[in-house]
């Protein structure tokens, strides 16, 4: 489906607008509760935080990319971090993102920022023209992809030829402890059924897998995929705090997420040392350019 959205800012003009099937679960689930606590400094301290930022403080522009674009920009987050270097490297921010209450948020920070503006869609279905964009950027958004090879490919038709795009992601063997713990107190609330959609909600793919979609999306660029791996033991308090903040859409069908919450925290318990649990983080960096540009950038 196609459709003409008027424009405003330094993109004014009419852009056509392409909408694929959402998955209402994750959507819903983050737009009414996720963007509540997304910005809550506890979220923002947390390991996930942390590793957005220090992923894109990494960042380096060239002078020819002018338009940015945050493919699942959430709250704004990532030009929140970024976003001093646009006015003087005279560049344009451009944020994606499925979910109508994370929009809301982001444009209410950057309200009369003509630099930034903000567009429902998804990655499956980027709501901008072909060749629109010189950089693509994407922060712990895109295993909530359902389609990885689709929104691959979408990557590709709105990046330049001579574009690049930075994607940051959480890995298949990201929280393998936490999971387990997760898993048993869900199986307390919900049924199996519910627990196998759960668990298609994420899509964590390992390295050489998502290495070779990207490298059949795009032919004649370099694409690099590395792997990091951090632990952390902190409270338990902090570890529910990033959780409520980053995975509604993992037990947005739990009926009675209270409930749920207080089975969580006792297999935590369960897990605690000293009142601390660790946490073994796994993420994915993937880094594509131009085989005319070095694969080292």
């Amino acid at each position: 489906m196609e459709i003409v959205a008027e424009t405003s800012g330094p993109i004014a003009g009419k852009l056509p607008i392409y909408f694929g099937p959402p998955d209402q679960t994750a959507i819903v689930a983050y737009s009414d509760r996720g963007s509540e606590t997304y910005d809550d400094p506890d979220n923002l301290s947390s390991l996930y935080g942390e590793a957005s930022r220090r992923f894109l403080e990494t960042l380096t522009f060239r002078q020819e990319d002018r338009f940015v674009l945050d493919l699942g920009c959430g709250t704004g987050f990532g030009f929140d971090v970024i976003g001093a270097r646009f006015e003087p490297e005279d560049m344009v921010g451009i944020g994606v993102d499925p979910a109508a209450g994370m929009l809301a948020r982001a444009r209410t920070k950057y309200k009369g920022m003509s630099r930034f503006r903000f567009v429902s869609g998804e990655a499956e279905a980027i709501p901008l023209p072909e060749r629109s964009v010189d950089r693509v950027i994407s922060t712990l958004a895109m295993h909530w992809v359902q389609d990885m090879p689709a929104a691959a490919a979408e990557v590709r038709r709105v990046m330049r030829p001579d574009g690049m795009a930075d994607l940051f992601l959480i890995a298949n063997e990201d929280g393998f402890v936490f999971k387990r713990a997760v898993l048993a107190a869900m199986r307390k609330h919900v049924g199996f059924a519910q627990i196998i959609r759960a668990a298609g909600v994420v899509q964590r793919l390992r390295a050489e897998q998502l290495k070779t979609i990207f490298e059949t999306a795009f032919d004649g660029f370099y694409v690099t995929v590395e792997e990091q791996r951090e632990e952390i033991s902190a409270p338990i308090d902090e570890h529910m705090s990033w959780w409520r903040a980053r995975s509604m859409p993992v037990v947005a069908t739990v009926p009675d997420l209270d409930a749920f919450e207080a089975s969580l925290r006792a297999e935590l318990e369960a897990l605690a040392v000293d009142g601390h649990v660790t946490f073994d983080a796994a993420f994915l960096r993937v880094r594509i350019v131009p085989s005319t540009q070095p694969s080292t950038m």
